[in-house]
């Protein structure tokens, strides 16, 4: 059994009240052999103090403010590891994560392992993500949100996509595991919460709208590289045009009706169903074919209000 060197990359910007935390969950990895490499981005409180602080037992670097994004991709030019880990700031890992999931890199010779994260809102409230287990790696990064702790990437692969697109301003995650996945990067799902990740407060609605906003620039690129490339079977085709006409199901959620008519229609060139059934179940799906989204989410929304004043008490 091989141990190869497994590079932790933290990026932080203004995080002094958790990279704490976080530095400590990767020194407290049962599996030995890493490298942690803090970048500091630019912080304006106390996080340069705090990364510091932990002196020779980890890198670190820091200058100005470029983002998230650029602070990875310094990090993943330091590093030295086969294969990288990336942590948030205000992110953990269970002391356990390395070395449940790189046996599985190493045995079952993939170039990323997935595993399930537990999700903490700053309210208390908790629940588990766990990650779409499709066998196919293309369709299972576009069913995946289980954050960058949730991953554990082969460093050459990461490297050779080109890392994190820094011009992105949201939703960067997802474009480099599609874009991983697509570059061929194959996959194992290590069923276990290995990671936690912390949801910080923002605004809801503004803050999906943007991250819906960046989902035909970057899907439309991966689709038609792997058109190009010969690699679209219809299994690959269903799971591009589910995942945009669920996107644009979220534009119709916030009143985005022309923005959802765009994402429908790119729905409908990824695949001739169009993902409606992907995206509104078999019923809703055959609904939808004969009134269009619009109406379907109209006619779901009054079936949903009938039914709770039926069974509303006061009803």
């Amino acid at each position: 059994m091989r141990y190869p060197l497994i590079s932790i990359v933290i990026p932080c910007f203004n995080c002094a009240d958790f990279v704490g935390q976080a530095i400590q969950s990767a020194l407290s990895q049962t599996y030995t052999n890493r490298e942690i490499i803090v970048i500091d981005d630019g912080s304006e409180d106390e996080s340069l103090r705090v990364i510091q602080s932990f002196r020779n037992e980890i890198q670190w670097q820091s200058g100005e403010n470029r983002g998230a994004c650029a602070a990875r991709n310094a990090g993943l030019e330091l590093a030295r590891g086969e294969f990288v880990q990336f942590l948030d700031a205000d992110d953990a890992l269970f002391p356990d994560k390395l070395a449940r999931t790189v046996p599985v890199a190493v045995r079952e010779r993939v170039d990323s392992v997935v595993c399930d994260v537990h999700v903490v809102g700053l309210t208390g409230k908790t629940q588990v993500w766990r990650p779409t287990c499709d066998a196919d790696p293309v369709a299972a990064a576009l069913g995946m949100e289980v954050g960058p702790a949730g991953h554990l990437l082969r460093t050459g692969l990461v490297r050779d996509t080109g890392g994190f697109r820094e011009e992105l301003p949201c939703a960067q995650e997802r474009d480099l595991h599609l874009r991983f996945a697509c570059a061929g990067g194959t996959l194992a799902y290590v069923p276990e919460v290995l990671a936690r990740l912390l949801k910080r407060p923002r605004s809801l609605s503004s803050n999906t709208i943007r991250v819906l906003d960046q989902y035909a620039r970057i899907l439309q690129p991966a689709f038609e590289h792997l058109e190009l490339a010969g690699k679209l079977n219809d299994h690959r085709r269903r799971a591009f045009a589910g995942f945009m006409a669920r996107a644009g199901r979220s534009y119709l959620a916030f009143g985005e009706r022309s923005k959802a008519n765009i994402y429908f229609n790119i729905a409908r060139r990824f695949h001739h169903h169009g993902g409606v059934d992907e995206a509104y179940g078999k019923l809703g799906g055959s609904i939808c074919r004969i009134v269009g989204p619009f109406w379907t989410d109209r006619l779901i929304r009054i079936r949903r209000r009938t039914t709770t004043l039926l069974i509303s008490p006061n009803g």
